[in-house]
């Protein structure tokens, strides 16, 4: 009858917690491979009309999604496509710090009540290239350099990064990269969940 009883709980736990679970969706959920490039996308049903949810994303693009740099390349009620790079800090310890600057096309399409998020044209920069390259071109009598790039592909499918001071690197650097994407439709949602704006 114990037995009984226990396994009863453990199946009545695990339905419950693993329905919870299984309804928080994340960044690798929502991973798609489309012509040579790694795609993310997210649908977040609203309640709100098309022209209050391109209000609300919009209000969040410009006062917190708080990028390195960032700027819209097209802005309508229908699409908003911006251009961002964000600094993602992987590891660090007293001797080194591991980290990237991720370029990333942000779209988002909005479809009457229906936000669609994506994430695309991903690519990864070491800390120290990113920050010569820049330092180097701010003069503008100097010509473009060409620095080691790294595409969503390479890091997150091929896993093809690898350095001898950092286990997994590739695999770090793509957790890092999940975790600000979901931090950013985390803060979308919150945008359209707010009755008061």
């Amino acid at each position: 009858m114990k037995r009984k009883t226990v396994l009863g709980i453990f199946c009545f736990l695990t339905l419950f917690f693993g329905g919870n679970m299984s309804a928080q969706e994340s960044a690798d959920d929502k991973m798609r491979f489309i012509n040579d490039e790694v795609v993310f996308t997210f649908q977040l049903p609203t309640v709100f009309n098309q022209a209050e949810n391109y209000r609300r994303i919009h209000h969040f693009l410009d006062n917190d999604l708080q990028p390195y740099s960032g700027g819209f390349v097209k802005d309508s009620v229908n699409t908003t496509y911006c251009a961002v790079t964000d600094y993602l800090e992987v590891s660090a310890n007293m001797f080194s710090i591991f980290a990237w600057y991720m370029s990333y096309e942000l779209s988002i399409e909005y479809i009457d009540s229906l936000c669609v998020i994506h994430f695309g044209r991903i690519r990864f920069m070491e800390k120290e290239y990113f920050e010569d390259k820049a330092a180097w071109e701010s003069n503008p009598h100097n010509r473009r350099l060409n620095m080691p790039e790294y595409s969503g592909k390479d890091i997150f499918i091929d896993k093809s990064f690898k350095v001898v001071s950092i286990r997994r690197a590739s695999e770090k650097t793509a957790n890092a990269a999940l975790g600000r994407f979901d931090a950013i439709v985390t803060e979308i949602k919150n945008y359209l969940n707010r009755i008061v704006f």
